[in-house]
């Protein structure tokens, strides 16, 4: 199953590459117009986001329009126990690359525990008609979210991708974390789309 996982994300990033910066601002403003609407984010008040990393959909509009609209946003740094911890940010706040490349908050003064947040938007390299979700293989989301302490109450977990992200069938274990909904620039996706 490793093996398998690691072919699709080398092939769904290759298609990725491909697509033009113009076609990937377009792709982000369609999929931010689209979350816009969903109920689930009008509604939350804690949203964590991801900054965008080897060709995901940026969520740089989305940030600075939920931070207009007075919500409070989270951007994840990844812990030595290899989990997740979610760091309040503003558009005052400071970013250095961690050891992968990724953007991260430098001051970690702010945290939240990720069972208060009310909507996670995650990355992802693919996803399937029942929303199990391809990460780029580090496990954090799922260690994260998959944690004992999260039963208690499981924020709305939104994957942000481009439609030609999607396949028919994802392999997957049960530790794997199931999304509530996929958006891309073509449309949303619920379970059994």
């Amino acid at each position: 199953m490793r093996w398998l996982k690691q072919q699709l994300r080398r092939q769904i990033r290759e298609k990725r590459s491909q697509l033009t910066f113009t076609e990937k601002q377009l792709a982000a403003r369609r999929v931010c117009m689209r979350l816009l609407q969903q109920p689930e984010y009008q509604k939350a008040q804690h949203i964590a986001l991801y900054m965008s990393h080897h060709g995901e959909i940026s969520t740089n509009l989305i940030l600075r329009l939920a931070l207009k609209q007075r919500k409070s946003c989270y951007l994840p740094v990844i812990t030595p126990a290899s989990s997740l911890e979610f760091v309040k940010v503003d558009s005052e706040s400071r970013l250095e690359k961690n050891r992968f490349g990724i953007l991260e908050p430098i001051s970690r003064t702010k945290l939240i525990y990720p069972w208060q947040l009310d909507l996670v938007l995650t990355p992802l390299v693919a996803f399937d008609s029942t929303l199990h979700r391809l990460g780029m293989g580090g496990g954090y989301y799922d260690r994260t979210f998959a944690a004992e302490n999260m039963k208690k109450h499981m924020p709305y977990m939104l994957g942000l991708a481009y439609d030609l992200q999607r396949i028919n069938r994802l392999p997957h274990s049960d530790l794997d974390i199931l999304l509530d909904m996929v958006i891309t620039e073509k449309r949303c996706y619920n379970k059994g789309f």
